[in-house]
């Protein structure tokens, strides 16, 4: 635009010459718009990188959502879900087992004191999507009655 401008008006571009005819289109807006024409290809490039990343939160949310959407009492139901992104693998089916024990439900019985300790003894546990990665291993424990634990680090540590 800019050069057929000057061809045709015989304009300054620059804005800077005195006594000249100054095009509408000028040096600097054009090459504000090549930067912002190579800031958003820079930013496009990046894009898959997040729709994988939000691919992938997606599919590992979909199973938790199958079991928090469980109602109390129900009976076991047959739950088809998508294979993993791959159109041409078979969706995958399964049951669901009956949903017996709802921690957040404030129906059923509530003892008014309790007594005793919690003892952890030779425990080993793997997530069943990474069992190569062990996250106890021969993990011991004793909590005392009245006390609060919490176990927190890295769910790839090896205990």
């Amino acid at each position: 635009m800019l050069y057929s401008e000057v061809a045709t008006v015989n304009c300054d571009p620059s804005a800077a010459v005195p006594g000249m005819t100054t095009c509408t289109s000028s040096g600097p807006a054009v090459f504000g718009s090549m930067l912002g024409v190579a800031f958003a290809a820079q930013g496009m490039s990046q894009l898959a990188n997040s729709i994988e990343a939000f691919s992938s939160a997606r599919s590992a949310c979909a199973q938790a959502m199958l079991a928090i959407d469980r109602k109390f009492g129900t009976d076991a139901k047959t739950v088809t879900k998508p294979s993993n992104d791959d159109e041409e693998a078979p969706a995958e089916t399964y049951t669901l087992p009956k949903y017996e024990i709802d921690s957040s439900s404030h129906h059923g019985l509530k003892p008014e004191a309790t007594k005793g300790e919690i003892v952890f003894e030779n425990v080993s546990f793997a997530y069943p999507t990474r069992p190569g990665t062990k996250i106890f291993n021969h993990f011991n424990l004793t909590i005392p009655s009245g006390k609060t634990v919490a176990l927190v680090g890295p769910v790839s540590c090896i205990l």
